[in-house]
Order: structure tokens, then sequence, then C-alpha cells
């Protein structure tokens, strides 16, 4: 039987993931006061699921700089 090695790189690239969606989650409900449903990273891209569809666009309007410039789709 194989002894499980977890690596310290990937538990620090999972904690700098999780930090940065916190980031984004505060600045989001900063900026448009809108609680996202979730935010997950998927393919080195960041995906925000809205509650409903207006909120979706309401994010989109009010921060579209924020969205493209760090690679954020919103659903």
């Amino acid at each position: 039987m194989e002894k499980i090695n977890i690596k310290q790189s990937s538990y620090g690239d999972f904690k700098k993931g999780q930090n940065k969606l916190a980031e984004i989650k505060k600045y989001l409900i900063d900026k448009t006061g809108l609680v996202p449903k979730s935010i997950k990273i998927s393919n080195s891209k960041v995906i925000i699921k809205a509650n409903n569809n207006y909120e979706a666009i309401e994010i989109r309007m009010k921060i579209p700089e924020y969205l493209e410039s760090n690679n954020i789709k919103v659903v």
C-alpha cells in the first residue's frame, strides 16, 4: 500500500483560489449590493451564478470593466 502524499503547494493553490473568490464576492457586494447565489472557478475562469436573470444583467451593467479584466463570467 502506497502512502498518500498531499503536497503543500496544492493546499496553497486551493487557499489562494478561495481567497480570490472571497475578494471577488466582497467587491461584487460592495459595488452592486447584490449577493450572488454561488461563485466558483472552472478552467481558470471565475463563474458567478446570480439568483435570477435580472440580477445577472444588473451585475454585467454595473461593473463590466472589472468582469472583463478579471476573466469573470456572470450566469
